[in-house]
């Protein structure tokens, strides 16, 4: 059974103002857009509604929790996550949290009934504020050639505050050159920032 809505998260408050919008900064030279993410604008902070989901487990294995948060993230989840908490009678359990769109809560806490022994999930409405997101390419010279690799960045009133590579293209161009990841991770952030001139 479901347990009753509890009262929003505090932070954000509703109707909370939006941050002001600079103008949107072009990607940096030599590097190449590959998309934007759906928040932001042109900018500032977007504003949504969305649902935390959550349920303490006390008799599940780590396969099936990690099955299930990745079943709630195929289905649409915005996130999913577990904590490992101390319950009932001194038990180890895993506190699962799944975030998601106001009005996608039911569909998602029957994916958390099917797929863990739980009997009853908490639900608390809350809201979210997302800085602009962009994913860029750069091209990383290591081991003598270049190689592709994504970067997320994220955007506040116009300037970048936030960068960070792509896990799937640095251990594949580490794989692909026999380098270590954490050489070709820092190879990528100066590959970065010298396309943005800020060496």
């Amino acid at each position: 059974m479901v347990g009753a809505p509890r009262a929003p998260c505090r932070g954000a408050a509703p109707g909370a103002p939006r941050a002001a919008a600079g103008p949107p900064r072009p990607p940096p030279r030599g590097v190449a857009a590959r998309g934007a993410g759906p928040a932001g604008g042109a900018g500032g902070l977007a504003w949504e509604d969305v649902v935390t989901l959550e349920t303490t487990l006390d008799d599940v294995t780590g396969e099936v929790l990690a099955y299930a948060i990745e079943k709630v993230l195929e289905r649409g989840a915005l996130d999913a996550w577990a904590v490992p908490a101390v319950g009932k009678k001194g038990r180890p359990c895993h506190v699962l949290h799944v975030l998601c769109r106001a009005g996608e809560e039911g569909a998602h806490v029957g994916t958390i009934v099917e797929e863990t022994p739980t009997l009853g999930v908490r639900v608390r409405p809350c809201r979210r504020a997302s800085v602009d997101r962009r994913v860029l390419t750069v091209q990383v010279p290591v081991g003598g050639s270049d190689h592709p690799v994504r970067f997320k960045t994220a955007h506040l009133d116009g300037a970048m505050v936030n960068v960070k590579g792509e896990y799937e293209d640095l251990a594949r161009v580490a794989r692909e050159t026999g380098e270590p990841l954490k050489k070709v991770s820092g190879a990528a952030m100066r590959a970065f920032y010298e396309a943005e001139q800020l060496l």
